[in-house]
């Protein structure tokens, strides 16, 4: 998925921003083990570079 894709903002598909809030409230409200909670960091990192890099 290019930029645009990610820039688009609907309910019905995700979006960087909400992938990012959601992990935030599944660590802020402890649902997360600490081994998916770094494996979910990993992942979102992975994703802003390549984005970066589609920009």
């Amino acid at each position: 998925m290019g930029a645009l894709g990610w820039q688009q903002d609907s309910r019905e598909l995700s979006y960087f921003g909400s992938l990012l809030d959601d992990m935030e409230h599944n660590s802020e409200n402890d649902l997360l083990t600490d081994s998916r909670e770094e494996s979910d960091k990993q992942y979102l990192e992975r994703i802003r570079k390549d984005f970066r890099k589609e920009s």
